[in-house]
């Protein structure tokens, strides 16, 4: 719990100061035609930085490292930094080669030739970025296998803070808005792969503590040195399965671009403030399970496996159906205080709260996932996690653009929310691919889990004290303060206060945790049967063996 609220508190910042970042384009750029140019021209470094800051690109990374155990010399290094420099660059070459290309599948309803010209030209700007955080996976993954999670984190904090720089230089008049933002991205990008690496070769901070009772198998250089070019071979199939909330975002914004001016702006904003909790828990949660799980994987320890999956699932519950229901109440008041201001039209406003609220049933999903996920390349189902978000992404691509065409609209449901509903819903159908994928394989024996995730009871326990959150903070809302900062103020404390009121009446052992006084987690005890014996002290457990598809995984057997 430590190590995730550390990453806690270091997302916190990182994720105020891109809120900030966000905030400031808002008010300089607006939600007209111009902002559209900027948002699909930034939308993959934008998806790209999230990948990063979420720890999605330094999975394998930090997998390698994790059962390595070893700290790599600089020589063992040298093959992966060739590599990352090849692949990136071609990367980077093809985004300058290809910009119009690229933003006319982003947004296939943008046809005006202007408007294509400008959004490539600022897509050529921050092209640089992508070379930088596929250059920043490797140190990060380093990072955080060694529990250095604060110098890893730093990173993300120092980029948003390069790019408010730039912000503030285009409103003291040093440039034209979008441009100064475009290239902030590529500066921003530059300093934060300049210190994850600066803190992986001067060795800071990498040593960390390892907890009581591990025992990684120590490599030498050139077995470590391959595998984490093993590490970055297997890096695509781990992306793209880590990344069903970026692609279902992209899908979701394709639909948008046919339903007007304006829509891929809201639906940007959206989305920023939607991923506020998800980087807080979700990421946070998967970042700080991964090094634990991989190793438990490696060692075939059945039981404390489960128990991490368990513990990270229930946890990252505790905080996410508070969250979506807390949101979804105070999302109207919430937009317009922070969007409120400058060149933001009222039409933008509305359209932002549309697509948060058709946004927000998913926040659960988009924090589940991430742990899921894991924990299928842990146990080599690699083909589950691909094939679930391949469905996930097509679903709601397919689904958005063609009934966004048929749906004409309605003032309860106007087409501008059809990819995002699309979207949340994509989402929860590969929460549940996963989940019933391994309780499949638990029930037939070739998979290492033997029950649920956590008990009903505390499930319904979790859902039950989160709308609590909910149901009063929109009851604050309805004594009608007039000042919108402190009917926000009101609202959140009540709601976190009820919240906080129903866990330690129905979750004492949560609150416990919460606390920092933690006994046995309800619902993470590993059902008995053959595998509670296997785990027994002093008995061997049996070797899985390795199928083909667990060899194709990006967790190295």
């Amino acid at each position: 719990m430590g190590r995730v609220i550390l990453l806690a508190l270091w997302a916190v910042v990182s994720r105020l100061l891109g809120l900030v970042r966000d905030l400031s384009m808002a008010w300089l750029v607006g939600s007209g035609w111009l902002a559209d140019a900027l948002v699909a021209a930034t939308v993959i470094p934008h998806a790209l930085r999230k990948l990063l800051a979420d720890g999605v690109l330094s999975m394998p990374f930090t997998a390698a490292a994790a059962r390595g155990g070893s700290r790599p010399a600089d020589r063992d290094l040298f093959p992966l930094l060739q590599r990352i420099l090849a692949l990136s660059g071609a990367l980077l070459l093809v985004l300058f080669a290809c910009a119009p290309v690229v933003v006319k599948c982003l947004a296939p309803g943008g046809q005006d030739p202007v408007w294509i010209g400008k959004a490539a030209s600022l897509l050529r700007l921050a092209a640089p970025f992508a070379f930088f955080v596929f250059f920043s996976a490797p140190a990060m993954g380093l990072l955080h296998a060694r529990g250095a999670f604060a110098s890893a984190s730093s990173a993300p904090v120092c980029f948003n803070f390069v790019i408010l720089c730039f912000i503030f230089a285009a409103w003291a008049g040093a440039g034209q808005a979008d441009v100064m933002i475009a290239a902030g991205f590529a500066a921003g990008g530059a300093v934060q792969a300049l210190i994850l690496w600066f803190f992986v070769l001067r060795g800071r901070g990498l040593a960390g503590t390892e907890e009581k009772g591990e025992h990684p198998v120590l490599r030498k250089g050139e077995e470590h040195a391959a595998a984490f070019c093993t590490a970055l071979k297997r890096l695509p199939g781990v992306v793209f399965s880590c990344s069903s909330l970026q692609l279902c975002f992209l899908a979701a914004l394709g639909a948008a671009s046919l339903t007007g001016e304006g829509a891929i702006t809201s639906l940007y904003f959206a989305d920023r403030l939607l991923e506020l909790p998800v980087g807080i828990v979700g990421a946070c949660m998967g970042i700080a399970a991964l090094p634990d799980l991989t190793r438990e994987a490696a060692a075939e320890d059945r039981k404390g496996f489960m128990e991490s999956l368990g513990l990270a699932l229930h946890t990252g519950l505790l905080f996410a159906i508070p969250a979506a229901s807390g949101l979804f109440a105070i999302s109207a008041p919430l937009v317009g205080l922070l969007l409120g201001h400058g060149e933001y039209s009222d039409a933008g406003l509305s359209g932002t709260v549309l697509c948060l609220r058709a946004l927000i049933p998913a926040l659960p999903a988009c924090i589940m996932l991430r742990t899921l996920v894991a924990a299928c390349h842990a146990w080599g189902m690699d083909r589950l996690a691909i094939l679930s978000t391949a469905a996930a992404a097509a679903g709601a691509g397919v689904t958005g653009v063609a009934l966004t065409f048929v749906w004409t609209g309605s003032s309860f449901l106007p087409a501008s929310a059809i990819g995002p509903l699309c979207a949340s819903a994509a989402l929860w159908v590969q929460t549940g691919i996963l989940i019933w994928g391994l309780l499949v394989r638990a029930r037939s024996g070739k998979h290492p889990f033997t029950g649920t995730f956590f008990s009903l009871k505390a499930l319904a326990g979790l859902i039950f004290c989160g709308l609590t959150a909910g149901a009063a903070a929109m009851g604050v809302q309805m004594f009608g303060v007039e000042n919108r900062l402190l009917t926000l103020g009101l609202a959140v404390c009540g709601g976190g206060g009820c919240w906080l009121v129903s866990v330690r009446i129905l979750l004492p052992e949560d609150f416990r945790l919460l606390f920092g006084k933690a006994g046995k987690k309800p619902g993470h005890s590993v059902p008995g049967g053959p595998d509670k014996d296997r785990n027994s002290p002093g008995i061997k457990m049996e070797k899985i063996p390795q199928s083909e598809e667990h060899a194709s995984t990006g967790f190295e057997k």
